[in-house]
């Protein structure tokens, strides 16, 4: 944002200047040196917005494999307990029926 009011700062006095021709080499530099420092810092701030939504997703990420296996446990656990249920008395009735038969 500070580079943007810069910029317009500088194109409003370059186009409604009378003195536009008296600026000299110097003064260009120092004004290149003053936008290139503002670039610099707004992309320091980038950056560290950039890591910071890199980690955010990185522990999201965590989250939700986390919660996936949490899943996976919630749903095939009741399953295998009714299967083994299931093989239980299947076992039962089958002796059940043997020990009848003898």
């Amino acid at each position: 944002m500070k580079v943007l009011a810069v910029m317009t700062l500088l194109v409003l006095s370059f186009g409604f200047a009378t003195a536009f021709g008296e600026l000299t080499k110097e003064d260009l530099a120092a004004i290149r040196s003053i936008v290139n420092d503002e670039i610099a810092k707004s992309e320091k701030t980038i950056n560290a917005q950039i890591t910071g939504i890199d980690k955010r997703l990185g522990d999201m990420k965590a989250m939700m494999i986390a919660l996936m296996a949490l899943i996976v446990v919630a749903v095939t656990a009741p399953a295998a307990i009714m299967y083994k249920r299931d093989n239980q008395r299947q076992v039962t009735s089958e002796q059940q029926v043997a020990n009848e038969s003898d």
